[in-house]
């Protein structure tokens, strides 16, 4: 008796593991990430990890028209990027603080392996979103511009 107990307990409370993972996923499967940059909506690709990041949208052939891709960093700070095997080119939001603090517009494609350009903000940002090339000034985004996420998104462990 105390062993069938024992396994029904088991099951149930494998049951109910099973039933909120499946939960968790499908609210993950309807649930988009956007960024709120004043008035404008960002629906985003988020890059959590640092492997993630290091890829961001090389390789890719073109870019959502109304969206972008978002990289989280553990701190604030001058991260750097680059353009290799990219495709078209891109602005780049550098945000902190839940505001926009610098912009790089209109960041060339082209790449040099023996002098590669690095881009980075003019002050230490934790959030970098990439958006396609004439995305800010056709919508009017500049430096103050309050951000806000559209749900709390994870970083990766600082190490």
């Amino acid at each position: 008796m105390k062993r069938l107990r024992t396994l029904s307990i088991f099951c149930i409370s494998i049951a109910v593991i099973l039933a909120a993972t499946l939960a968790m996923l499908a609210f993950e499967g309807n649930t988009r990430t956007f960024v709120r940059i004043g008035s404008v909506e960002i629906p985003v690709e988020v890059a959590r990890t640092p492997a993630e990041a290091q890829k961001g949208l090389s390789g890719r052939a073109s870019l959502d028209a109304r969206g972008g891709m978002l990289f989280i960093f553990p701190i604030a700070a001058k991260h750097s990027f680059w353009m290799p095997d990219m495709h078209f080119p891109i602005d780049i939001i550098w945000i902190n603080d839940g505001m926009v603090v610098d912009v790089s517009e209109n960041v060339s494609n082209e790449f040099d392996p023996n002098s590669p350009i690095f881009y980075t903000p003019s002050v230490p940002a934790q959030y970098v979103l990439e958006v396609n090339a004439g995305f800010a000034l056709s919508r009017g985004i500049k430096i103050g511009d309050p951000v806000m996420f559209s749900r709390f998104i994870e970083t990766w462990p600082s190490k």
